[in-house]
């Protein structure tokens, strides 16, 4: 035996006293087996020499060695061409044994075999197993077991130990640099901790001999015998292909007598033949048992009666007359001509003589093994070696493509054979064979189209027992002998035409014996297929894929199942459509466009790629053309029509394997990027990854992964019970994974009802997944092969079909008889071909599957479902689609839409072909929307050559045009019943009937009669109304045999028709507290039978439904129908009890049974069939005794009804879009009327062209009554809009009229409105608080109230908040209006205090408030205190000292500086806030406090916007005693220059000139709108004093002040502080200061230093205007004064960014000037709390090597902002929540304890930094995540400067919000991502060669540079693509 598997051997001889034991037993067993095959006929070959036989059987065994130790083998049961029998045996003994297992391993040897799963394999890189082979299978058995675990183990260590967590566990151990040993050799003591993976091992020992040596049953061989000594040589006869004389399938011990020569099918390697042989010894036989009432036969009570067998053609029937009335002679059975069926009857006195079944023999001490060797196996089937068991119930389920309905053996031989079998109630046999009762027929056997109904049999084929379905016959022992006859016929006849040929036709090509190619799966036989291409191959097999047990979803959580979308299966339309009778359509035009542009390209690609014909050969192609357009075109032209309709079915042929074969899918072929990393192909522009889409779906438990983790905690610390009764209870870790998981799922779900009030969340989302065209392509090869031989099964079908005619018409019997053979054969062969084809695709999605996939499974229902929506969107607009199949279309066409056209060629060949346009046009577009363009072939293997080309095998398939379709409807408003529907041929033949009750089993007799009737009357009648109203007939017939109570019908047929039979598959007890009709009839047997009737499972129940008790369910109503045939006093008895009527005389069934429950049956499906659907299309009622359901009655009511209300819709006419022409636009807006007189005087508001709509929130200090009279205040126009023109006609008169009564009363009610104003105003006599005086606009008293009034109300611009003298005080410059102000600004000192005694009442300085407190520190009893700062300052150690107290947790925000609390809350725009303005005096408007302004965002006002304010650009540098001043007025385009030096000297050269050369050469790069006026004045002087020139700057500057020019800034480029520059020029306080920080390298110690020191004032000049307005935007961006921007803007902004998100989330600053954090006091006290941290030492990988592969280097940017951005995902990964496990999370404090401030005591301790950090981290991911989402939405330069500094400002201890914890978390979870990023890396297949948090050095691996970029660029863009890991490596 030579095989790829992990086995184990077993040696008499050296393996102890219970292994001998063992083996004697399995020697034992294998003798008897060659004791049996002799008796059989079945000689093992011992003679040396050489036979030629036919393979019909093979089996596992096991033979004695030279040695007489046992060795595993296969017996090979071969028949010779002249039917005498051998067999032989195969195997393969090593002498080499391995140490550890000596005496088990056979042989030991290294094989090169290529591993799908090997990265890189497509360059043809194998992978080296070790493969062992083994004497026998309990070797392989034995070392399998002791290897299995260890493989495991280091299976699961490797996946639970991978690069992530081997490198995060050395840097959690305190190692900062982590030496890669990825490369380095493991050093293991126990080498089995090396073997990793194991393959191979679970391979079935005959089909792994089968597949090694290709040796399949069904082919002839040459079979050579040396001796003992050598093996078995057995080499394949493809030369011959018949078969022998004769192949015994069956024997049951009888003896042959005849044969009966028959057509033979001979099986091929690669092609079918047929040949005139002997038929082979087939043997079918039927039992018929005596039972008790109402029970299934019992094997150990009941006895045989009857037995019939054929054998040959020729049956048997042995009585047994001991049950059996009288003797029975020989008769014939044969229910058509080509069924024979002559039968030889034994009458036996009894039993014992023969045997039918293992029990019975047993009961009479025979041994049916040792008899005929037939035994029960594990699947409790009855099988021998000698034998095959071909039972043919396995086919019809598997391969005969029947209903489900449809799988007994009367239905299987009706479809099948044409004819029905006998069938009898089994509850009359026993009586019909000891009495003599007269015959009785019943309606059922009388009535025509009656396709019967079954009880399911237990099993019947070739050996076959069933107990058939009731029918209330009675008949004579002869009748039952007929009956016992008829079943072993048609078994015998079913095997003969369907089963034996296509069984060993598929044995030829799967490695399996017969039994197994029968009854195993169809994707066991597909899997099978691809072990034989892999091995041939040289492919290692994939191990079976194993259950993931409570698999996570990317997002943690636990997944209950998941699966893919399957396909789209739809039901569109209801009612009947008939090729004769018309409908209607409705069509778009558009579309009929859209193919008449496409008719030549659709022809074109119908002749050239479905049919094969080149275009040279065509001649009539034009004028098929045409044809096609002029249908098309009258179809375009009146799109809405009344037409016949066609009936189509467009289908995809074998749509699933084709779309596998179109685009390459095959499982190995779903790749990810690792595997395209490490592939060499993988290149840019290389175009072999095929992205595909694919619908996901998954159901998975709402809780998170900290709460799963939290549970599996939880369950760690419990006990849980004991494998045995005696047994100790169990930990967790002592329960196998499986039990884990079940306990872990349990207790989640409780877990899950209880938090989430649901247990499963259910998800879909549409996935993308690449497939590698350049896969190894065994897998699609395989299906490709299966796909073709299908496709010649049915060229062969139609060839014998043609024949078939041809032999008809011809007259001869004979060749009519072989020609329906072969047509049957070929038929069933494609049709088993196509079970097996379609499981190509399901296979790969089954548990255990080898090559496992659901990825693929996903794809290719998805693009089926794509091509199928495609192709409905097309037809829905030339036609009707009425149903959706997952594979095809049913739908109507115009009867005028072109149809079948004949193409005409020149070919010999093909001299016409037919083309159907419909399936034409659906694969045109086929093939433009789901053609492979990247289809790759290898060309040339040693060199690894692909080409490409386009591949697409999808075509529809045209079927029809049928006569009719009849669609159900649901009795359910909205809903669609799918896939049921009846389809009728052109010649009235039933087509297809799918979906109906006449196919199910357990259905109402009386249903089944009416549907099986009911079809053909839709056929009849010429209109719809016509074929409702013959439909309506066959409903009215079984209404009135309800309604009338079946009077004129006998009981015996009354019973048949309602009642029901169901079989309960459970014993009764086994359910419990449930109820159902077959459970009450159950136990109501049990009451009047007795207990034991109920005990076993299998009780046929049949019952009907009574009227009594009034008012109960249905299921407490149920009665046997056993009772009508007891006793009259017991049946009236139990009638009286179960009717709950006790004084009950009528027992006549019709007065018991519940009528209206079945004409209610019957009328729900005569409302789905008929009344519904004629509803649906427009008939009236047909069946009006059958009212339509409630929402259909309501429709029809509304549609009918002439009072019905419209919709407001209906009572408008659509026109259209109106087009406002452009003069028309402009005369509107330029031509606002004439001024009205009642205006004059008022000030008018500007108008603006072109209208402009606004929309803004209520500003928060509008006051309601002041939003209420804004009409009162502003002009009539913006209350009523614009006055219409007069006219000239009397409406446009009454219309202006009526616009100015309106306008004149609003004027009114203006007048008063003013009018009560101004008295109110006079009699005060003084402006009330917050209010200023309305009054005449002249005088200086006017401009004051003005001037206050507008700082009151209008925004303020603050250009600079300036410090003076005055401690607490303020200088702030605002451009309020259009004028600069200079306003004094207070700022408190405000600071809290958290005292744990609370203070008694408050006071004025302070107040009871809630707030976050640094590090998450316990609010106890919070107070602001806020005192001016001149105060406090005064009185601070007063203060400190009371604030000292024990009392008192800490003070908190002391050392904010006040102007930075000015810059948080005011930003660079505030207003005045109303409420406080109120208490201000209009006249006091010069001070304000800061608690009086209130920011305002940019959104609603603007900052400084251009030309707002002016400017005045100040130059000073000075090196040593020698400095440059320069003062520049660009809008008076004049400059003064100061030179200072130690003598007055005026070196400058001319500066006009200078300024205008300057100005040029910056013209061309900037542009005119960021540069000064072009030309200047200058003023120079020379001066040798300082004081000299401040004080002309002083002059300079006061003259400028006095010409009062406007709102002016002075921007200053200073080498000095402006504090010690204003001490030296005083004016420059009376300016709002801007501070230019540019950096000036300059050096003054030149000759001409002057000259050199101009040119560069001139060049900072004239590049003011960038600074400036980067000035601007960076004020508007930070929120902050332009005079006020710091020298390091991007720390000092993420300062007051975070300040202001702390202040927005209701947290204390703990900003302090130190390094130190203000923690209110502690961090004095407790250096722990404000450690610092050295992240210097960070993360190191470091791998020492030589490496001769190209390495790249990578630089990391910005991975501190992204561990923040992704910290969810970084804690998530480890089970924790968004900030660190569940027991380091601050507990939030309720809302109770908020109020009452004792949120002290519901807050435990907490010593982690990571949650006394926890909330304040989350503020700052918010202003991090704002920050990038300017930058991605809004591309804002200033937020990604903010991120690019980030890192920098939150580990500088010089940041004002600096803090060491927050530092350190953040630098922990950086550690966290940024080994998370190098382990992507590793799986991508590099090699780390040295890495940090800034760059990262990779060995590619790649020995050539290109390989080696794109290499890089194709794993830094997944790696991209990773929500966890940096966006941007560069």
């Amino acid at each position: 035996m030579s095989s790829e598997d992990w086995v184990s051997p077993l040696s008499l001889r050296d393996d102890g006293p219970s292994s001998s034991a063992s083996a004697l037993k399995r020697l034992e067993r294998s003798q008897w087996t060659d004791k049996m095959d002799l008796r059989f006929g079945f000689e093992r070959l011992k003679e040396p020499g050489e036979k030629t036989g036919w393979l019909i059987n093979m089996h596992p065994t096991e033979v004695l060695d030279e040695d007489k130790r046992l060795i595993s083998a296969v017996d090979y049961y071969f028949i010779q061409d002249d039917g005498s029998r051998f067999k032989g045996c195969e195997r393969e003994v090593s002498s080499f044994l391995s140490k550890k297992f000596q005496g088990k391993i056979a042989k030991v040897e290294t094989v090169p075999k290529e591993d799908l799963d090997l990265p890189n394999h497509l360059v043809g890189l194998k992978r080296n197993y070790v493969k062992l082979s083994f004497n026998t299978v309990e070797d392989l058995v034995r070392v399998r077991k002791e290897i299995s675990p260890a493989v495991k183990k280091n299976r699961e260590q490797s996946h639970a130990r991978d690069a992530y967590t081997a490198m995060l566990s050395s840097v959690l151990q305190g190692g900062g640099a982590i030496v890669d040993e990825e490369e380095t050799s493991k050093k293991i003591a126990d080498q089995l901790d090396n073997i990793v993976d194991m393959r191979e091992y679970d391979v079935p020992y005959h089909i792994r001999l089968s597949i090694d040596l290709k040796i399949h049953v069904a082919h002839w061989y040459n079979v050579r015998f040396r001796g003992n000594a050598f093996p078995v040589e057995l080499t394949r006869r493809d030369d011959l292909v018949e078969r022998p004389l004769e192949v015994e399938q069956l024997v049951v011990g009888v003896e042959r007598t005849t044969r009966v020569s028959r057509a033979r099918l001979n099986v091929w390697p690669t092609q079918c033949y047929i040949v005139s042989l002997q038929d082979p010894v087939v043997l079918a036989f039927d039992i018929e048992t005596t039972k008790l009432p109402l029970k299934f036969p019992d094997a150990e009570t009941d006895q045989i009666m009857m037995i019939s067998y054929m054998i040959d053609g020729q049956g048997y029937l042995i009585t047994n007359r001991e049950i059996v009335a009288e003797d029975i002679d020989d008769f014939e059975f044969t229910p058509k001509p080509e069924y024979e069926g002559p039968f030889c009857v034994f009458n036996e006195p009894d039993e014992v003589k023969r045997p039918f079944v293992e029990a019975r023999a047993a009961a009479h001490g025979l041994s049916m093994y040792q008899e005929i060797g037939f035994q029960k196996d594990s699947q409790g089937e009855y099988k021998a070696p000698q034998c095959i068991h071909m039972d043919c119930l396995r086919w019809v389920k598997r391969d005969s493509y029947l209903p489900v309905g449809s799988h007994n053996l009367k239905a299987a031989a009706k479809a099948k054979l044409g004819y029905d079998p006998v069938e009898l109630d089994p509850e009359d046999m026993c009586r019909m064979a000891t009495e003599q009762p007269q015959v009785h027929v019943p309606l059922l056997s009388r009535l025509p189209g009656n396709l019967g109904y079954g009880g399911g049999p237990r099993c019947w084929g070739v050996g076959l027992l069933e107990v058939l379905s009731p029918l209330p016959l009675t008949f004579s022992p002869q009748t039952l002998a007929t009956y016992s006859v008829s079943d072993a016929v048609a078994t015998y006849y079913l095997y003969m035409k369907y089963v034996h040929p296509f069984i060993f036709a598929l044995c030829t090509i799967i490695p399996m014996e017969p039994d197994e190619v029968l009854r195993k799966g169809s994707g066991t036989l597909c899997e099978a297929l691809l072990m034989v291409q892999a091995f041939h191959a040289n492919i290692v097999f994939p191990n079976k894929q194993e259950q993931e047990f409570n698999k996570l979803t990317d997002d943690g959580h636990v997944l209950d199942s998941e699966t893919y979308v399957g396909g789209h299966v739809e039901a569109l339309e209801s009612g009947v459509f008939r090729s004769d009778i018309p409908c209607r359509f409705r069509m778009n035009p558009a579309a009929f466009d859209f193919l008449l542009q496409r008719v030549e390209k659709t022809i074109r690609h119908a002749i050239e790629e479905e049919e094969k014909v080149p275009m040279e050969q065509v001649t009539n192609f034009q004028e098929v053309c045409d044809q096609i357009k002029n249908k098309l075109t009258s179809l375009r032209d009146v799109p809405n029509r009344i037409e016949c309709p066609l009936i189509y079915h467009l289908d995809v042929g074998a749509m699933y394997p084709n779309i596998i074969l179109t685009n390459r899918l095959q499982p190995s072929a779903m790749v990810d990027e690792a595997t395209c990393a490490a592939c060499d192909f993988n290149k840019p522009g290389a175009n072999c990854q095929r992205k595909m889409a694919w619908q996901w779906r998954g159901e998975f438990m709402p809780a998170s992964r900290s709460e799963y983790h939290r549970i599996q905690h939880q369950l760690e610390s419990e006990k849980f019970p004991a494998l045995t009764a005696e047994g100790p209870t169990r930990a967790f870790h002592e329960l196998s994974r499986e039990e884990q998981a079940k306990y872990e799922k349990r207790r989640l779900a409780d877990y899950c009802r209880k938090a989430y009030k649901k247990i499963h969340v259910t998800k879909v989302e549409e996935r993308l997944t690449t497939i590698c065209q350049r896969e190894n392509s065994f897998y699609v090869d395989t299906v490709r092969a299966f796909r073709d031989r299908r496709y010649e099964f049915k060229g062969l079908h139609k060839v014998w079909k043609r024949k078939l005619c041809a032999a008809v018409e011809a007259g001869d019997a004979a060749e009519v008889r072989r020609c329906k053979n072969m047509e049957v054969l070929y038929e069933s062969l494609q049709l088993a071909h196509k079970c097996i084809l379609n499981s190509f695709y399901g296979y790969v999605m089954r548990k255990g599957a080898r090559w496992y996939s659901m990825e693929m499974a996903g794809i290719v229902c998805f693009t089926g479902a794509s091509i199928i929506t495609q192709a409905r969107e097309l037809i829905e607009q030339i036609g009707r689609p009425l149903e959706l199949d997952t594979d095809g279309i049913w739908c109507v066409l115009p009867n005028s839409f072109p149809e079948n056209f004949v193409i005409k060629t020149t070919s010999v060949k093909k001299p016409k072909v037919t083309i159907s346009y419909p399936g034409a046009m659906l694969n045109i577009m086929v093939k433009e929307g789901f053609t492979n363009d990247q289809y790759q072939e290898l060309a040339e293997p040693a060199s690894l050559t692909y080409v490409t080309r386009s591949e697409n095998s999808i075509f529809f398939e045209v079927d029809g045009p049928y006569l009719a379709m009849i669609l159900p409807a649901s009795k359910e408003e909205g809903k669609k019943l799918k896939k049921r529907y009846a389809v009728f041929n052109e010649d009235g033949s039933l087509a297809e009937l799918k979906g109906f009750e006449v196919k199910r089993r357990g259905e109402l007799q009386l249903i089944k009669i009416f549907q099986s009737s009911v079809f053909e009357a839709f056929l009849k009648g010429s209109t719809l109304e016509e074929v409702y109203g013959s439909v309506a007939k066959v409903a009215d017939y079984w209404l009135d045999v309800l309604y009338s109570k079946a009077a004129n019908m006998p009981d015996a047929e009354l019973f048949e028709l309602i009642s029901e039979n169901r079989s309960m598959s459970r014993k009764l007890e086994e359910y419990g507290e449930q109820k159902s009709t077959s459970i009450s009839t159950a136990k109501r047997l049990a009451e009047f039978l007795g207990d034991q009737m109920v005990k076993d499972a299998g009780l046929s129940c049949r019952y009907i439904i009574s009227r009594k008790p009034e008012g109960s369910p249905v299921t407490e109503r149920a009665i046997p129908l056993a009772i009508f045939q007891a006793e009259p006093t017991v049946r009236r008895h139990f009638l009286r009890k179960w009717l709950k009527s006790s004084s009950l005389q009528d027992f006549d069934i019709r007065t018991i049974l519940d009528w209206d429950y079945y004409i209610e049956r019957l009328g729900s499906a005569i409302q789905k069939i008929i009344t519904i659907p004629a509803a649906l299309q427009q008939v009236k009622n047909p069946v009006p005794r059958v009212r339509h359901p409630d929402w259909l009655h309501k429709k029809l009511l509304e549609k009918n009804d002439i009072y019905k209300q419209k919709k407001i819709s209906e009572l408008f006419v659509l026109e259209g879009r109106r087009q406002v022409s452009v003069a028309q636009a402009l005369a509107g807006t330029l031509s606002p009327g004439a001024p009205d007189m009642e205006d004059f005087g008022l000030a008018k508001p500007p108008h603006s062209a072109v209208p402009v709509s606004t929309k803004r929130k209520r500003i928060l200090w509008e006051s309601q009554e002041e939003s209420q009279d804004l009409g009162l205040t502003v002009p009539w126009q913006e209350v009523l809009g614009r006055p219409p023109a007069l006219g000239t006609t009397q409406e446009e008169w009454l219309v202006w009229l009526r616009f100015h009564k309106k306008k004149w009363q609003l004027q009114a009610r203006q007048r008063l409105a003013r009018r009560k104003r101004q008295r109110l105003d006079t009699a005060e006599g003084a402006p009330q608080p917050g209010a200023v005086r309305e009054g005449p606009a002249t005088g200086l008293g006017g401009f004051l109230r003005r001037t206050a009034r507008s700082i009151l109300d209008l925004p303020w611009q603050i250009v600079q908040i300036s410090e003076t003298s005055q401690a607490g005080a303020f200088r702030l410059w605002a451009v309020i209006g259009s004028d600069l102000y200079c306003i004094k600004l207070s700022v408190p000192r405000v600071f809290y205090v958290n005292q744990r005694v609370p203070k008694a009442e408050e006071g004025p300085s302070y107040r009871k408030v809630n707030r976050v407190l640094p590090r998450s520190n316990m609010v106890y009893n919070l107070y602001e205190y806020s005192v001016p700062e001149d105060m406090y300052q005064e009185h601070i150690n007063e203060i400190n000292t009371e604030l000292s107290a024990p009392d008192i947790e800490g003070v908190y925000e002391t050392q904010v500086p006040l102007l930075f609390r000015a810059l948080v809350q005011l930003g660079c725009v505030c207003v005045v806030n109303k409420q406080l303005a109120r208490h201000l005096s209009g006249w006091e408007t010069e001070t304000f406090a800061l608690e009086h302004l209130e920011m305002r965002s940019l959104a609603q006002f603007s900052y400084l916007e251009p030309g707002s304010i002016r400017h005045i650009y100040l130059y000073h540098h000075t090196q040593g005693h020698k400095a440059l001043f320069g003062i520049f007025v660009p809008s008076q385009r004049r400059a003064t220059v100061f030179v200072l030096d130690t003598v007055r000297s005026n070196q400058m050269p001319s500066l006009s000139a200078l300024y205008s050369a300057e100005h040029s050469l910056l013209l061309e790069r900037v542009g005119p709108e960021l540069l000064p006026p072009p030309k200047h004045t200058f003023e120079v002087r020379a001066e040798t004093d300082l004081k000299t020139i401040c004080r002309a700057i002083q002059r300079f500057l006061l003259a400028y002040k006095e010409e009062r020019r406007g709102p002016t800034l002075i921007a200053v480029q200073s080498s000095w502080e402006l504090k010690r520059l204003a001490g030296e020029v005083p004016v420059l306080e009376e300016f709002p200061l801007v501070p230019i920080r540019v950096a000036n390298k300059i050096s003054y110690g030149v000759l001409d230093w002057q000259r050199h020191g101009a040119r560069h004032m001139i060049r900072h000049y004239l590049n003011l205007d960038t600074c400036l307005s980067q000035a601007f935007e960076m004020s508007r961006y930070f929120h902050i004064p332009i005079g006020n921007l710091p020298e390091d803007i991007s720390t000092f902004g993420s300062d007051l960014f975070f300040a202001r998100h702390l202040q927005r989330h209701n947290h204390l600053l703990w900003l302090s000037p130190t390094s130190r954090p203000d923690l209110g006091g502690k961090e004095a006290d407790d250096n722990r709390l404000v450690m610092e941290f050295e992240d210097q030492a960070t993360v190191e990988i470091n791998s020492s090597g030589c490496y001769s592969t190209v390495c790249v280097e990578l630089d990391i940017q910005n991975l501190a902002v992204n561990t923040i951005l992704q910290s969810h995902h970084v804690n998530d990964m480890e089970g924790a929540d968004s900030m660190g496990v569940s027991f380091d999370v601050i507990q939030q404090a309720s809302l109770e304890d908020m109020i009452t401030g004792n949120q002290a005591a519901s807050a435990p301790a907490s010593y982690d930094e990571t949650a006394l950090c926890s909330s304040t981290f989350r503020v700052l991911k918010s202003m991090v995540v704002g920050w990038v989402k300017e930058i991605t939405q809004y591309r804002n330069v200033y937020a990604d400067n903010q991120v690019m500094h980030f890192y920098r400002w939150l580990r500088s201890p010089a940041s004002l919000l600096h803090d060491p914890a927050l530092h350190r978390t953040l630098h922990s979870m950086m550690k966290k991502l940024f080994l998370q990023l190098i382990a992507e890396f590793k799986r991508l297949g590099s090699s780390v060669v040295y890495a940090n948090f800034n760059r990262v050095v990779l060995c590619t691996k790649k020995r050539r540079v290109e390989d080696a970029v794109a290499y890089v660029e194709y794993i830094t863009s997944r790696c991209q693509r990773r929500p966890l890991l940096p966006p941007n490596p560069r």
